[in-house]
């Protein structure tokens, strides 16, 4: 499953990719907002998985697809779709009829 070394170059490049994104995708929001825990948290929860994924994936390359890492691999990507679509924005939708 890996040396230390090569888990430590996966949390390395997992450290940098997932805190790059989640400062990316802050500071693409609304700034009149305010910012709540809530957001917080899941910017979190979604960023820290996709960052490891990201990290064994650049690290193990192909070794990635087999086992017993293919479980890992899996399970971080099944996990972030998990989150993000738990607590995806419910969105409200409009029933009124404009045309007429």
């Amino acid at each position: 499953m890996g040396t230390a070394r090569e888990w430590l170059s996966a949390l390395v490049w997992g450290g940098l990719f997932g805190a790059s994104m989640a400062w990316w995708t802050a500071r693409h929001q609304d700034a009149t907002l305010p910012r709540r825990g809530r957001e917080r948290v899941l910017s979190l929860a979604l960023w820290a998985p996709m960052g490891l994924w990201f990290g064994i994936v650049t690290t193990f390359e192909w070794r990635a697809w087999h086992r017993p890492l293919l479980f890992v691999t899996l399970g971080l990507l099944l996990g972030t779709f998990l989150v993000s679509w738990v607590f995806r924005k419910k969105r409200a939708i409009d029933i009124t009829d404009r045309s007429s």
